[in-house]
């Protein structure tokens, strides 16, 4: 956009126009201001989320007094606060910063047309070009803005603090028989690809298979970089639509799945203690694949935690140790989330978390086999082509528009996704 100014303002030098600055200042080109403003892009931060972004710029420069003033035994406190605020202030500034360019650019467009009306056609051809150009500048620079609009959203939001930790996930089938468990499956290896794709590591914890090749349970651990983040929107009721192997009058079936979704360790989830007598451990001899050393020892463990009732069996490694740290690692993981789950049920007079995290008993998806598409829910999305779907592919896109349904809340006024620290400057 630069390039093109300058051959805009080297235009106007030659044919000693007035600067683009004092355009509005005229009453001359008053009508293509207005056809210029017809099509612009409205900002998302207006209203009362413009005031209380601009009421933290406002404490922040007032911090930055409070430092200069206080003496170094009293700056700390100032100094904590500053950075706390700093990622809003930081992107509010290259939002102001970027809408000083959209408007550069506007200007010298409007300037442009006016002039194009008095040229003679031959003349006016290069100008033409030039307008064309500046069209498409102006779009850029508008997308530009629109997107570090949403940085200073996404910095309003509250974090999860379990988003950057790894995942438990847990499959099992619920309405559908032997068609559910074929169904869970397939979403088991969705899963692994989508997994692949991130670059994440898949590994299953503990498996149970129907004789038909499905799943009657499976928990697997899943390892990278904000898989919980990611993740977690998975979790949920999957539900299936269409005629199953199994069905020989081709008749259409309804089917579902529930999956679970827990982060594996945090710094919370960590703290967790199991003292003893709250827990039942019962070891026996692994069933299934796996080997014959697996069947003919007693590797399998079961823990049951007693208060809650929750039980967790593991049985895929040969080593009982291995198999009763990775269970006592489901049942922490477990434990944690059932606290978030009853502490979030209590806020949510106050604050709908629905769309952030997932009501765990929410139909979440359909995957419609004979028309081809996914729908997910939440958000009203449809989708084409179940095969690519299950090879992991859509899977970032569904999650990109399950954040932006939550930055669209937070335009339309839902304060209840506004960090706590942010809150004070919103009425």
């Amino acid at each position: 956009w630069v390039s093109w100014m300058l051959r805009c303002l080297k235009q106007c030098r030659n044919r000693k126009l007035p600067n683009p600055r004092q355009l509005r200042k005229t009453t001359r080109h008053y009508h293509v201001s207005c056809i210029a403003f017809q099509n612009h892009k409205k900002s998302i931060i207006v209203g009362d989320l413009k005031r209380g972004v601009e009421k933290i710029c406002s404490r922040y420069e007032e911090l930055l007094k409070d430092i200069a003033e206080a003496p170094p035994s009293e700056q700390t406190q100032f100094r904590l606060e500053m950075d706390s605020i700093a990622p809003v202030v930081e992107a509010y500034e290259e939002v102001n910063n970027q809408i000083k360019t959209v408007e550069e650019i506007r200007n010298m467009l409007e300037l442009t047309k006016n002039e194009v009306q008095e040229m003679e056609n031959e003349e006016s051809k290069e100008m033409l070009s030039l307008i064309k150009e500046g069209e498409e500048e102006l779009q850029n620079a508008e997308a530009t803005r629109t997107e570090l609009e949403e940085d200073v959203m996404a910095s309003l939001i509250e974090e999860d603090e379990d988003d950057e930790s790894n995942a438990i996930i847990e499959l099992r089938p619920a309405a559908g028989g032997a068609e559910a468990a074929l169904f869970a499956k397939e979403i088991l290896s969705m899963y692994q690809d989508f997994a692949y794709n991130q670059n994440w590591t898949f590994e299953i914890i503990n498996i149970s298979e129907t004789d038909l090749g499905g799943i009657r349970n499976v928990i697997g651990r899943i390892s990278g970089t904000n898989v919980f983040g990611s993740i977690k929107y998975e979790r949920g009721v999957h539900r299936v639509q269409r005629v199953p192997v199994t069905e020989s009058n081709g008749k259409l079936q309804t089917s579902t799945i529930i999956v679970v979704v827990l982060p594996e360790s945090t710094e919370k989830s960590g703290k967790i203690e199991i003292e003893r007598k709250d827990m039942k451990i019962d070891t026996y001899r692994a069933g299934g694949a796996g080997g014959q050393h697996v069947n003919t020892t007693d590797s399998a463990v079961r823990i049951t935690h007693i208060p809650s009732g929750i039980v967790v069996a593991v049985q895929n490694d040969r080593s009982q140790h291995k198999n009763k740290a990775d269970a006592l690692k489901i049942l922490k993981a477990k434990l944690y989330d059932k606290q978030k789950t009853e502490q979030e049920q209590k806020d949510a007079a106050e604050r709908k978390l629905q769309a952030k995290t997932g009501d765990r008993s929410e139909r979440i998806r359909t995957y419609n086999y004979n028309q081809d598409r996914i729908t997910d829910h939440r958000i009203g999305l449809s989708l084409s082509g179940i095969d690519d779907m299950l090879k992991g592919n859509q899977l970032s896109h569904i999650h990109e528009e399950l954040e932006k349904k939550v930055m669209t809340e937070l335009v339309d006024g839902a304060k209840e996704y506004i960090s706590e620290k942010y809150r004070k400057y919103f009425p």
